[in-house]
């Protein structure tokens, strides 16, 4: 099997960027709880940056499994295809940051103490 699609996924720096909010996200649950002002959004947060790892390489699998995502591979439904699939993972990845973000983030309504 042909990795090089799973390789080219995380170019770019984003396994850097991806490993530090993933290191971010269990350090605040782990030391520092009490920073996290909405649980969905970490939750969601958390799923995200989980589940960007692993949508090349399922990515991936369905491509080789189905022969190609439009059939005859080069052609431009198959181009188009592989696009949307290749940014699925960033775009995961952008949001997991803005979750993760807004959820330890205190409220404007709040009064610093």
């Amino acid at each position: 099997m042909d990795y090089s699609f799973y390789a080219a996924s995380f170019t770019s720096g984003q396994a850097v960027v991806l490993a530090a909010l993933v290191i971010g996200l269990f350090w605040t649950a782990l030391v520092h709880p009490e920073r996290i002002r909405s649980l969905a959004q970490f939750r969601v947060a958390t799923f995200m940056a989980g589940f960007s790892m692993v949508v090349p390489l399922v990515s991936q699998i369905l491509v080789l499994q189905s022969g190609g995502l439009g059939g005859v591979p080069g052609t431009p439904s198959n181009l188009v295809a592989s696009y949307v699939v290749s940014m699925l993972s960033p775009i995961l990845v952008m949001f997991g940051i803005i979750l993760g973000v807004g959820s330890v983030t205190p409220s404007k309504r709040q009064t610093p103490s």
